[in-house]
């Protein structure tokens, strides 16, 4: 049977869980009160204004350093093209010898494949750099990735 989409996409947490109780006056609850209790539940208690000025801050950030987005759009751009090919069935990155995660056979066969190359993949693009560990197959030498 299949699910109702927005049922899988409704929140755990039933919505009586998160309004406040009534008051023992048996006055009425303050809407206010009930937008802010589920306000603060979807946000996990951030405020909305906190995430808003802290993409602000980030974006004005960005917009100020040109050469910045230039170096984030080919790192972005070179790991979209070497995911594409680990979508492909290539193997784009070696595990580093001695690293025995990866020596079952399986992790050789789709899907395993592509999430063994995805997680090495991964692991090099939030490295940013060159550094001792995973070596790139098919880039220039000296090309490797640090291990977690």
């Amino acid at each position: 049977m299949k699910k109702n989409a927005a049922a899988t996409l409704a929140p755990t947490t039933p919505l009586t869980a998160i309004v406040p109780a009534p008051p023992a006056s048996g006055a009425p609850i303050d809407p206010d009160s009930i937008m802010h209790a589920v306000q603060a539940k979807l946000a996990r208690g951030l405020a909305p204004t906190t995430m808003w000025l802290a993409g602000l801050d980030w974006s004005s950030h960005l917009a100020n350093a040109p050469f910045q987005r230039t170096t984030l759009t080919r790192s972005a751009t070179a790991h979209a093209a070497r995911w594409g090919q680990v979508l492909a069935g290539k193997q784009v990155i070696k595990a580093r010898p001695g690293d025995h995660r990866f020596d079952d056979p399986a992790w050789q066969l789709p899907p395993f494949s592509m999430l063994q190359q995805g997680f090495l993949d991964d692991v090099q693009h939030a490295v940013g750099h060159p550094a001792a560990g995973y070596p790139v197959l098919g880039a220039a030498p000296g090309s490797y990735v640090l291990e977690h």
